[in-house]
């Protein structure tokens, strides 16, 4: 590939220009200089273009290729611009390129700046989530401070009855079964192309819903590494429905499980419409059960949300043929593959709260003070 034209070859072709020469006779002249140096000679349409001025415009300021790099203490400007813009806009508007520009005082292009905070950053979109006030943040910042510092054991002994509701859809076709598990697949690698290709996709839970036949709503419970506790919610969950379960098999576990105790410590959520209603308070009341209750929002507390339920989901939906079964079926397969989980993961699941609570506070601020 012959080199580029240097500047004593441009001053060259300019006193050529000036002296009305043609492109080939300067061609031939920067060819003959350029054999004494056994170097290859220029092409003729660069001779023409540096002649025109369409390109070497010395003296110029340089406009072409990429724009100018970001310092590293530039990108950490862009970075911090990037987390404030997001924070104050609280999810009501788009921070776009532009703006962070603009408040990190940088005059690169949005390409640049996008190298620059790395491939970890990159637009997606926003998760869907009922928003926490801040009363709702402060409180799970103060129980996660008081959780983190108990002991596994805690959660496994002390703890007798962990908690929760959870809605199966019964699938009753072999189609409405592939449409249960393609919802449960998290990713695929692909390349950009692939995005919309099929096998590459998967229909959305809240925005492509559909009839699976039937359901089935379940109150579960975890004991120490077990789930010992496994009832079908009868028609609507409501107050009177959560008094039943706490007066009923709730307490026939209980006595089951942890006999020698006077009271009882159950682990639940806010639910105000069953858990936390008046009948469910008096239920609980009187037969001495005490509850350890979890943060507003917080899912990610509760083994049974953020693991178990998914886990039973998933090998229930392996192993289940609704062509040879009937929904009772399926209700006693859910039945089975929980109360036969490996004990070793619930225990796991069960003091895994621990370490999530000391994420969360760290997360969150960490400026509790010790009680």
């Amino acid at each position: 590939m012959a080199p580029h034209l240097k500047n004593d070859e441009l001053d060259f072709i300019t006193k050529q220009v000036a002296w009305r020469k043609t492109a080939t006779d300067i061609h031939a002249e920067l060819a003959r200089r350029r054999l004494k140096d056994k170097l290859d000679p220029p092409k003729i349409w660069a001779v023409r273009r540096a002649m025109r001025g369409s390109t070497h415009k010395r003296g110029r300021v340089e406009t072409r290729g990429r724009s100018k790099k970001v310092t590293p203490s530039q990108a950490k400007r862009l970075e911090k611009c990037r987390v404030k813009l997001i924070q104050e806009a609280a999810g009501e508007y788009e921070v776009t390129y532009p703006m962070l520009l603009q408040a990190a005082k940088l005059s690169v292009h949005r390409t640049t700046a996008s190298r620059s905070l790395g491939p970890q950053v990159r637009w997606r979109r926003l998760r869907e989530k009922p928003p926490r006030t801040e009363a709702h943040e402060d409180t799970r910042r103060t129980v996660c401070a008081r959780w983190r510092r108990k002991p596994k054991s805690f959660w496994t002994d002390t703890v007798d009855l962990i908690i929760d509701n959870k809605k199966f859809p019964i699938p009753t076709t072999l189609k409405a079964k592939k449409r249960l598990r393609s919802q449960r697949v998290r990713g695929v690698h692909r390349t950009r192309k692939e995005g919309l290709k099929k096998a590459f996709t998967k229909p959305s839970a809240r925005k492509h819903k559909f009839n699976p036949g039937s359901s089935v709503s379940i109150l579960a419970g975890i004991c120490g590494d077990r789930i010992v506790l496994w009832e079908e919610v009868p028609g609507r969950w409501s107050g009177a429905a959560a008094a039943a379960m706490y007066e009923g098999p709730i307490k026939k576990m209980l006595q089951k499980h942890r006999p020698h105790k006077r009271s009882w410590v159950i682990m639940e959520d806010n639910d105000p419409a069953g858990y936390k209603s008046g009948k469910a308070k008096d239920a609980k009341r009187k037969h001495t059960m005490r509850t350890l209750d979890q943060p507003p929002y917080s899912p990610d507390l509760n083994p049974l949300d953020f693991c178990i339920w998914d886990k039973i989901a998933k090998d229930a939906l392996q192993l289940w043929t609704p062509a040879t079964s009937a929904p009772e079926d399926y209700k006693a397969l859910l039945r089975r593959v929980a109360t036969r989980m490996p004990r070793p993961v619930v225990r796991k699941a069960v003091e895994s709260i621990k370490a999530r609570a000391a994420a969360i506070f760290e997360a969150d601020g960490g400026n509790i003070k010790r009680d």
